[in-house]
């Protein structure tokens, strides 16, 4: 329903507010390995419970007859994670329970924020999600939808532990958004290397023109935009590389050298926060 799928998003975007607001509060905890090896683990083991293992096993029973039919290419792209949100989601929480500098987890979240702040906010509109404001729905989805398997608590997670991850790890400069670049180019090669083994066509992170048609995943964005869907993904792949690295850039050069980083140090007194954050925008103009 639209009302409970409007509910969960303004409860997802209060929790990443409520998280920035309190970040020099809690830093010290959140900035422990500790921490994100019992986030990272508890949250891999419940969406390998209750979402990639029924896919795994759906794959390893199938007879795949017709790779290139979207039933089949539906089940092999969530077995092999080649739609962007659900591996973002994953690698994600792996990442933060076997890498104590978070490098990894910070190159993923660009385009973990991205694709979950946009499922999310769909949520608000599309009158199809079949969204329940119910405990079930939040955490483990729609049993008899298997489209909606921890549909809602997947992206969730993608949104709010990028903003943990990116809150929680120094400043990295170009690097940094060279890493982003490097990590979103690698995984499109990684899809279309599987999608040439597999012959799969259809829920592949945008790379066939299936995924921007009416019957796609990224249906809207041609709808919305009025942009010939042959044109999409040379549109909206370059978009999501160069909104991965601005995202970067953004945390760098605004978050860190900004009210964070100043706030931090002088946190009552605000009006040295005024003054940096004014003498930043100044020197961009």
């Amino acid at each position: 329903m639209v009302v409970d799928g409007l509910v969960l998003t303004l409860l997802t975007l209060v929790f990443v507010v409520a998280q920035i607001v309190s970040h020099r509060w809690i830093k010290k905890v959140t900035n422990c390995y500790l921490f994100w090896v019992i986030i990272g683990a508890f949250w891999f083991i419940w969406l390998c419970v209750f979402r990639f293992g029924p896919d795994w096993t759906r794959h390893a029973d199938a007879t795949i007859t017709n790779p290139g039919g979207y039933e089949d290419s539906i089940i092999i792209s969530k077995a092999f994670l080649l739609d962007v949100c659900p591996f973002a989601g994953l690698a994600m929480c792996f990442s933060l329970m076997v890498d104590p500098s978070r490098k990894a987890a910070r190159a993923l979240s660009p385009i973990a924020l991205i694709g979950g702040l946009i499922t999310v906010a769909s949520l608000a509109f599309d009158e199809t999600n079949n969204a329940r404001l119910t405990a079930q729905f939040i955490f483990i989805g729609d049993p008899e939808n298997d489209g909606m398997k921890c549909y809602f608590i997947l992206h969730f997670l993608q949104v709010v532990l990028s903003v943990g991850v990116m809150l929680n790890t120094p400043r990295n400069g170009w690097k940094g958004a060279l890493a982003t670049f490097g990590t979103i180019m690698g995984y499109y090669c990684y899809v279309a290397i599987v999608m040439a083994a597999t012959g799969c066509r259809w829920n592949v992170s945008g790379l066939n023109l299936n995924d921007w048609s009416p019957d796609g995943e990224y249906h809207f964005v041609s709808e919305i935009f009025n942009i010939p869907v042959k044109a999409c993904p040379y549109i909206g792949i370059p978009f999501l590389v160069l909104v991965g690295c601005g995202i970067v850039a953004l945390k760098d050069y605004v978050f860190d050298r900004g009210w964070f980083a100043y706030g931090n140090a002088y946190s009552k007194r605000w009006y040295l926060w005024y003054d940096y954050n004014r003498y930043v925008v100044q020197k961009w103009i």
